[in-house]
C-alpha cells in the first residue's frame, strides 16, 4: 500500500487510525523541518518509534505537536522480525487520547516558558498539603525544588520519561504547588553589606549557605502565613458559634477576647480544640 502526504491534509491522529484500520506492517517516516521520526507498525499497531534521542511512546507523543510534517509509508511484512524491542503496548485510541493530553500539557508549560533549565520553588499550598499528607514522593519532589536546582538537576535521579516529566510538572504547577523563579531574579547576588550582622549570624545558624538560608526563611514564612490564615478562619467560625450559644446578636471579636481574659469556661472550652489543632498552647 502506498501512503504519503502531509499533516495539513491528514493529521497524526488520523494517520494512526488509518494505519490501524488498514492493518499496516511497515514503517512510517515523518519529517518536520530537520527532525525525522520513524514509527514502526505491526498489524496496524505502533510498536516502536524513534525521534532523535526519544524512543517509544515519548517519540510518538512528541509527533502530536507537529503541524506541518510530511510523511511516507514503507511496507515491510517482516516488521515483527526486526531487531528492536516492541515497547509500545497501546492501541491507537489510547495513544491518541494520550497525545491530546500531552499537547495540552506542553502548551500550558510552553506558555509559562518552562524548560528543563527553569527553577521552581514550592508555594505555601505545597507545605499545607505536605502537613496533611504522608506522600513520601511528593515530599521528595518538594524538597528537590528548592529555588536553586533547575528542573533537570532536581529530577535527574528519578529517570523519568519525557511524558512522565511533563505530566509531573503540569500537575505541580497547575495545582499551584510550585511557582517559577525568573532566571534574572534567581541569579541576583545578595548584598550582605546591607544586612545587620545579627541577621547574618542568625541565618548562618540555620544554614552555612546564606543564599539557601534566606530561601528557607522565605519558604517557612509563607508556611507560617498559611497557618495564620487557617487560624483566623477557624477563629471566625468559633466566634460565630459562640455568638449563637450565648444568644448575643452583636458578639464581636473584642467581646471574645474580653471573655477569654476573664477566664470564661465556655470560651476556654471553645478555643482548646482550635489551639490543639495546630499543636499550640493557649
Amino acid at each position: 500500500m502506498q501512503l504519503s502526504g502531509d499533516f495539513s491534509k491528514i493529521n497524526f491522529a488520523t494517520l494512526l487510525n488509518l494505519s490501524f484500520n488498514s492493518k499496516l506492517n511497515g514503517k512510517l517516516t515523518i519529517q518536520e523541518g530537520i527532525e525525522i521520526a520513524e514509527v514502526f507498525l505491526l498489524d496496524g499497531m505502533p510498536v516502536y518509534a524513534t525521534l532523535g534521542v526519544l524512543i517509544g511512546l515519548d517519540a510518538i507523543l512528541e509527533i502530536f505537536l507537529w503541524q506541518e510534517a510530511n510523511f511516507f509509508y514503507e511496507e515491510n511484512n517482516d516488521i515483527g522480525g526486526l531487531n528492536f524491542p516492541l515497547i509500545i503496548n497501546m492501541e491507537p485510541a489510547g495513544i491518541i487520547q494520550s497525545g491530546v493530553e500531552y499537547v495540552k500539557k506542553r502548551i500550558f508549560l510552553n506558555e509559562l516558558g518552562i524548560t528543563v533549565n527553569s527553577v521552581l520553588i514550592p508555594t505555601s499550598d505545597a507545605y499545607n498539603l505536605l502537613s496533611q499528607s504522608s506522600d513520601n514522593f511528593l515530599k521528595f519532589i518538594i524538597d528537590r525544588l528548592n529555588g536553586i536546582n533547575t528542573i533537570a538537576k532536581a529530577f535527574e535521579s528519578l529517570n523519568l520519561s519525557l511524558n512522565e516529566l511533563i505530566d509531573l510538572l503540569y500537575k505541580l504547577i497547575n495545582q499551584k504547588l510550585v511557582v517559577t523563579i525568573e532566571p534574572n531574579e534567581n541569579s541576583k547576588s545578595i548584598n550582605l553589606d546591607t544586612l545587620p550582622s545579627w541577621v547574618i549570624d542568625k541565618l548562618l545558624q540555620d544554614n552555612s549557605n546564606i543564599n539557601q538560608a534566606i530561601i528557607d526563611l522565605v519558604v517557612w514564612a509563607d508556611r507560617a502565613k498559611a497557618i495564620l490564615v487557617l487560624l483566623e478562619k477557624d477563629l471566625k467560625m468559633t466566634i460565630d458559634e459562640l455568638a449563637k450559644k450565648l444568644e448575643m446578636d452583636n458578639f464581636e471579636e473584642d467581646d471574645f477576647y474580653t471573655l477569654l481574659n476573664q477566664g470564661s469556661d465556655e470560651i476556654n472550652a471553645s478555643v482548646q480544640p482550635l489551639f490543639g489543632e495546630f499543636g499550640l498552647n493557649q
